[in-house]
């Protein structure tokens, strides 16, 4: 059964239909997860429900969306796919999900806050989860810094001695305040 289920649709009467749902969802429904991005785009999400073997509610599903997110690099914003498939176990309650993982430990369990279809809820976690530790991974960026080593970066320097004046050097007084510190201790 294919549905776009609404927020009335209890978890365990979807899970008796072996429902299948799909919903577009809004970026201002999942607030923590736009926070993190600049911009979210096409977040879908299909979920299957079902009963495991211990009639326990099994959750499955697959949410994506492209996100805009902040370069590690070059702190440039960068659009990239978001996508993720997850399977879980839901419980109602904190007791009833450390019961289960006392049984099995390896066990993906989903707490819900009520007995009705939250879509936000189930897949809000997965989406933060699944961002991308490293944004920009192409390595001809035209954002990447310029990073010169060793007799490079000394070329660069000699040719630009104009720029010397404007370069800062932070730790440039710090010996000279190391010797005068060890002075006044003597």
């Amino acid at each position: 059964m294919k549905s776009n289920a609404s927020g009335s649709s209890t978890y365990r009467s979807l899970a008796q239909q072996r429902a299948v749902v799909t919903q577009e969802l809004e970026v201002n429904s999942l607030a923590r997860f736009g926070d993190v991005c600049e911009a979210v785009k096409d977040i879908a999400a299909e979920l299957k429900f079902a009963h495991d073997g211990q009639a326990r509610i099994k959750v499955s599903g697959r949410v994506h969306c492209m996100a805009q997110l902040a370069c590690h690099r070059c702190n440039e914003n960068v659009w990239c796919h978001v996508d993720c498939s997850f399977a879980s176990v839901v419980a109602f309650d904190e007791e009833q999900a450390d019961e289960w993982s006392v049984l099995d430990p390896s066990l993906d369990i989903l707490v819900v806050a009520g007995a009705n279809l939250d879509m936000v809820e189930l897949v809000e976690d997965e989406l933060l989860l699944a961002l991308p530790e490293r944004v920009c991974t192409d390595d001809d960026c035209i954002h990447i810094p310029v990073m010169r080593y060793g007799d490079a970066a000394s070329n660069e320097a000699d040719t630009q001695g104009s720029e010397e004046g404007s370069r800062r050097f932070p730790f440039a007084g710090l010996k000279e305040a190391i010797r005068a510190s060890d002075q006044d201790q003597d």
